[in-house]
């Protein structure tokens, strides 16, 4: 169910022109994620979340960890956007629905799936299709 349903966050908090000549480790790290190299994107955000907490490089670097199979960093990276910023809050729901699915917590990710089911959002959509492939 998990890699039917899941999809990488695009890249929307920095995106990456052709034309830009990447120098910044910031610009690397997200130039890293969006060129699909996840454990250089992961290692890169975790340098940077020293520095500062950024809900973008949080999100980043959680679908990454949730590709590379680390699940658990994967969730207090979407727990960390929950109980930090007040933005993206459906979206990292979303992915932590998906880290519980994966780990086969069925119980949580129904939990987290019912409560975002009602909202308006792409995420929203997806989990009411989630919620009845599970039943």
């Amino acid at each position: 169910m998990y890699a039917e349903y899941f999809q990488p966050y695009p890249n929307i908090f920095e995106p990456i022109l052709r034309s830009q000549s990447i120098t910044t480790r910031r610009s690397q790290a997200f130039q890293a994620y969006e060129q699909h190299h996840y454990q250089q994107a992961a290692s890169l955000f975790s340098e940077l979340l020293k520095e500062k907490k950024d809900v973008g490089a949080l999100m980043l670097r959680g679908n990454s960890n949730l590709i590379l199979g680390n699940t658990e960093a994967a969730k207090q990276d979407f727990m960390e956007i929950l109980n930090s910023f007040e933005d993206f809050d459906i979206q990292a729901k979303w992915y932590l629905s998906l880290c519980y699915l994966k780990n086969g917590d069925t119980a949580m990710a129904r939990d987290l799936l019912t409560e975002i089911s009602g909202t308006e959002t792409p995420e929203g959509v997806q989990a009411v299709k989630l919620l009845k492939a599970l039943d």
